[in-house]
């Protein structure tokens, strides 16, 4: 296969607790309802990312309800207030775009570095999950009936390349799911 094929995955992330940080609540550490996008991309770069090639979100699924607990964490100035999500679930879809080579090859290094490295963090280092490759019609075989809301602005991008200020976008859970194939309002 050539580089203008896309290569999608499907991985699933779980865990017991997780703060994906909301940046203007600098005091205490309150979560997004949600995994950020920056963060699902930026955890597929670290599991694998061939030479000269990227990933390209698709969506992020919502498989357990949303709860939130608040709890204290030890950061850098002593203890400090969380507002966590409890029970985290979640179906990543991502392309993986620019490679070169056989497909073959690349997912069975796919899978090998999954099984090499099934541990990854949910926002802070205190937040463990596991992983693990998934099939696309994974987000549909639980019994949790998905909602559909607005979640508000999101963290988009810390910083996008050439850029001095994060982005932000207008998220709509849908179904249980972030849609990043439609159109997106993201603000600089």
């Amino acid at each position: 296969m050539n580089s203008s094929t896309a290569l999608r995955i499907c991985l699933s992330v779980k865990g017991s607790t997780a703060c994906f940080r909301r940046p203007e609540l600098s005091e205490d550490f309150v979560s997004y309802d949600v995994m950020l996008p920056f963060v699902a991309v930026r955890m597929l770069r670290n599991l694998y990312l061939p030479q000269g090639s990227d990933w390209v979100l698709r969506s992020i699924d919502v498989l357990n309800p949303i709860t939130f607990e608040t709890e204290q964490i030890v950061a850098g100035r002593g203890p400090r207030r969380a507002l966590v999500l409890k029970d985290v679930s979640y179906l990543i879809t991502a392309d993986l775009v620019g490679w070169t080579g056989d497909e073959a090859s690349h997912l069975h290094d796919l899978y090998e570095a999954v099984g090499i490295s099934p541990l990854v963090h949910l926002g802070l280092e205190n937040y463990p999950a596991t992983i693990e490759l998934a099939d696309e019609g994974a987000a549909t075989n639980g019994a949790f009936r998905p909602m559909t809301t607005d979640l508000g602005w999101m963290l988009y991008e810390l910083r996008a390349l050439g850029e001095k200020s994060p982005s932000f976008f207008r998220a709509q859970l849908c179904g249980g799911r972030l849609d990043f194939d439609r159109p997106l309002i993201v603000v600089r």
